[in-house]
């Protein structure tokens, strides 16, 4: 259900104010940044108002792009990208997924309509520029070491096999 998306994964510790704050303020801060992005040459979206509600997987729709729910990026009143978090004293974890394109026509929410490799990575430098300037931060580029790789593989042996799916 993600393959035609951009995701992306933010975990911030109290260090930064941000964390310290209503949850709100992270959705906004990060839902800003790529609203600024793609204002430069994706569609024009907007933040859904305060009036929507905040979404929740107890009580949203099976497909989360189904509905906005407030902060949410949308383009005529469909959402286009959305977000959660998991709070743990001393931490924030934001992950999200920006649509790229839909796998089929009753695909739920708005979508990019399957731009290029290369817009989609100039998108993603922009953000991580953004995000980086808006917390006051520097990007580091990481590698992946040959441990992490082989950490990597293992996991997906694990959580991609029919044993851990059909264990719900």
């Amino acid at each position: 259900m993600h393959d035609r998306e951009v995701t992306y994964c933010l975990v911030v510790d109290d260090s930064l104010p941000v964390a310290r704050e209503d949850p709100i303020a992270l959705y906004k801060l990060v839902h800003e940044c790529w609203r600024a992005v793609l204002a430069e040459s994706g569609p024009q979206s907007v933040m859904a108002p305060d009036s929507y509600p905040m979404p929740s997987p107890r009580d949203g729709p099976f497909f989360c792009f189904e509905k906005p729910g407030r902060t949410d990026l949308i383009v005529d009143e469909r959402k286009l990208l959305g977000s959660a978090q998991r709070r743990i004293p001393g931490r924030v974890m934001q992950h999200g997924s920006l649509l790229l394109g839909q796998r089929y026509a009753a695909h739920p929410g708005a979508d990019l309509g399957e731009p290029p490799a290369d817009i989609c990575e100039r998108w993603i430098d922009a953000f991580i520029a953004r995000i980086a300037a808006a917390l006051a931060l520097a990007p580091v580029p990481a590698t992946w070491t040959n441990s992490s790789l082989s950490d990597v593989a293992e996991r997906r042996q694990r959580y991609a096999g029919d044993e851990w799916t059909r264990k719900r």
